[in-house]
């Protein structure tokens, strides 16, 4: 994500809102605005990130900050972790369909019973995407990718103002508690 893009995702503010702190899971942590705003409401965060700079950038700032950060380069795609987490959070990882069925299935392991993931991302119906709209997902497609152990609380594809770039840009929020 862009060096400027410094505040927290605005669906990551609502659904966190709802949720005691606990220990969470920041999928493409990019330069971790949504790490440490999460370490600063009492989260205990585990960022990761393909992007050696990404990774190195948050590490730093949460040594700087002394927040509860762990941060690690690892494959999104691959991911093994050997933690449950409360949160799993994806926000703006715009993968090819593939790669992004493998990233849902393991990280979404590592969710526990009980546990709140969120998906955001640009949708694929979008006119003016800021990048390959090939990449981005339909509301259908996520919810095909995720297996029947999650209950869907929120599936909306929303024109919402999008701060960063400034205008309205089409958005998919998904938010599923695991169930078994």
């Amino acid at each position: 994500m862009p060096e400027s893009w410094t505040q927290p995702d605005e669906a990551l503010v609502k659904v966190v809102s709802t949720l005691a702190p606990g220990h969470a899971l920041d999928v493409g942590c990019g330069g971790g605005h949504d790490t440490l705003w999460l370490a600063r409401q009492g989260w205990s965060v585990t960022a990761i990130d393909l992007s050696r700079h990404a990774v190195s950038k948050v590490r730093k700032l949460a040594r700087e900050t002394k927040l509860d950060v762990t941060a690690a380069r690892d494959d999104v795609t691959a991911l093994d972790a050997e933690q449950e987490f409360d949160l799993v959070s994806i926000c703006y990882m715009h993968l090819p369909a593939a790669d992004r069925s493998k990233m849902l299935t393991n990280v979404t392991r590592a969710l526990k019973v009980g546990g709140t993931l969120l998906f955001r991302s640009f949708e694929a119906s979008i006119d003016d995407a800021p990048f390959d709209r090939s990449l981005l997902p339909s509301r259908e497609a996520v919810l095909a990718e995720l297996d029947a152990g999650f209950k869907i609380r929120q599936a909306d594809v929303l024109d919402e103002f999008f701060s960063y770039m400034k205008k309205q840009m089409r958005l998919l929020t998904i938010v599923a508690i695991r169930a078994k």
